[in-house]
This record gives structure tokens, sequence and C-alpha cells, in this order.
């Protein structure tokens, strides 16, 4: 189980030195440094000896000093030692859009950058909008809701970090709004060299939180309309093409294969 989504959710700023991250990653600091980047905010404490203890950062003669205020001890530090780097949320929002196979650029909708739109799903999911918030205080996970419904206008997926950070008012609201809620790691999941990857049932976890049903579960000979596209299935081979006036007739003769038909009836 990978610690990147944790690590997220720890860091109510987005943002925190190269210690606190390397400790909140552990061995997946390495690979994942990609979703971090280096900005020049310099901090006002870092982590002290014990878990609870900080260290008051001073700035003096272009050195940094790191002074323990409960002891006394100071030590020089270095810049690198001080600088936070915030979470890369843009590098992030793509790396899923690609691991969901999404399509489009995705594209942000608040100005945290904690809101992203993802992309849409396939066809065969009903090409439903998908959402990333990275929220988790419940005021802002609400809000987040709503921004989100009024950018979807429809059924839409919401990927967040952690279910229990939804309370009561969310979940009345995403009923009311058609929001499909999921955590990102049921979805998701980090290999060792840090790659995103869609876990094995994610495909199958998403349709039954959209409510549709996959064209592998259908029987072996589909011949369905889905909007302007029609969806084939002939022994498990999918196969989705642009809806004409001459599929209406074939799935005529599809339906009742025992019904004669003049030619002239079948005309396209």
């Amino acid at each position: 189980m990978t610690k990147l989504w944790r690590a997220i959710e720890e860091s109510p700023l987005l943002m925190d030195v190269k210690d606190v991250w390397r400790e909140r990653l552990g061995k997946e600091f390495e690979p994942l440094g990609r979703f971090l980047e280096a900005t020049n905010i310099v901090a006002s404490r870092l982590p002290g000896l014990t878990q609870w203890s900080t260290l008051k950062v001073i700035e003096s003669d272009e050195r940094f000093v790191a002074f323990c205020e409960s002891t006394g001890d100071s030590k020089v530090v270095s810049r690198t030692d001080v600088i936070c780097h915030q979470l890369n949320s843009r590098q992030l929002a793509a790396e899923l859009n690609t691991a969901l196979c999404l399509g489009r650029k995705p594209e942000w909708l608040d100005t945290s950058r904690r809101v992203w739109f993802l992309g849409n799903l396939s066809l065969e999911l009903q090409s439903r909008p998908v959402y990333l918030s990275l929220h988790i205080a419940s005021d802002l996970i609400n809000e987040a809701l709503h921004a989100v419904a009024a950018h979807a206008r429809s059924t839409f997926l919401l990927l967040d970090l952690n279910s229990k950070r939804r309370d009561q008012k969310f979940e009345t609201s995403a009923k009311i709004l058609d929001c499909k809620p999921v955590e990102i790691e049921q979805l998701i999941s980090v290999t060792t060299d840090g790659r995103l990857l869609p876990k094995s049932k994610s495909r199958e976890l998403i349709a039954s939180t959209l409510g549709v049903t996959l064209e592998s579960r259908l029987s072996g000979y589909v011949f369905q309309r889905k909007g302007k596209h029609r969806m084939l299935a002939f022994n498990s081979e999918i196969e989705i093409t642009a809806e004409t006036n001459g599929t209406w007739y074939i799935e005529q003769l599809l339906a009742k294969p025992n019904i004669a038909f003049r030619c002239t009836q079948l005309e396209s």
C-alpha cells in the first residue's frame, strides 16, 4: 500500500520541508519525488528531536539557524533544509488522467489547485466526467463538491483522499447533485518505481459506483445504441461505431430474426 495519499492528507498546506516529506513517504520518497517542487518559501520551523517538538528557524547573516526554544540549543542548517517543497498537483492530476485513460488535459477548478477536472471516462462508462479533490477540511470538501457539480452538470465521479472525511452534509448533497465519490486508493496503485497504475478491478469498481453495466457482463452479442454511437459486441469482441440510418434497420433484423421484412422496409 502506497504512502502517497496519506502523506498528502497529512499536509494541510500541501507544503513542507523535504525532510518531512521524506519521513512521510519513507522508501517511496525518491520514486515519488517528481510530485514535489521547490518553492522560495523558507519554513518558520523544522522538526525537532521528538515527534511533537520543533525547532525555530532564524535567518542571520545569510545563514540559517535551527533553535530549540526549550533547551536553548541551536545548529546551523543549510538553505536546502529550510526551503519548502509543495505538492505538484498538476503533475499528479496529469498522471491520474493517464492511469485512468481519461483523454483530455486536466484543468483546475479553484485557485488552491486542490480541485481538478481530470477528464471523461470511456463510452462504455457513459463518458462520465471525473474530478479530483485534495481538500481535507469538511467545509472545503463541501465547497469543492458544489464547485464540481456546477462544472459537471450531470452525474460525475469524484476522487478524494479519505471517505472518513465526508460528513453528513456531504453525503446529503452528493445524492442531490448525483455525485459518485470514491477514494483514490481504491482505484490507483503505486509501483515500487513510483508509477501510478489502475488497480485490477478499478474498471469494475467505477462501473459499480456509477451503476453502469459493463459490456463484458452483457450477453455475447450486443447491438446497443449509446447517444450518437453504436456499441457492437460479438463473442466478447467490442467495437464502437458512429450511429447511421442503416444501423437502425440492422437492429430491427437482429431483434426479430424470424420475421420476414420486405427489402424496401430495410433500405437506408
